[in-house]
């Protein structure tokens, strides 16, 4: 989990808190599927300026109902 934190933008830090906090967040059931996942995959891929970057992926638990997860990342 650390390595995750150390990678996540100040921006971010400043709105999850500490390291046990973010640790907590992402133990939640709102992110439960990315944990234990027995498929993903790339459903749509975009960039629309050289600065932003957009995926949605279908995530498929082990044992559960599939979801789909949009990914921003903003440079």
């Amino acid at each position: 989990m650390g390595a995750i934190f150390a990678h996540t933008s100040p921006e971010n830090k400043a709105a999850t808190g500490p390291l046990e906090s973010y640790a907590a967040l992402l133990a939640s059931a709102r992110y439960a599927p990315l944990a234990g996942f027995a498929a993903v995959e790339s459903v749509r891929r975009l960039q629309p300026s050289s600065s932003v970057y957009m995926e949605v992926v279908r995530v498929s638990p082990a044992g559960g109902r599939a979801g789909l997860l949009q990914w921003l990342l903003e440079g």
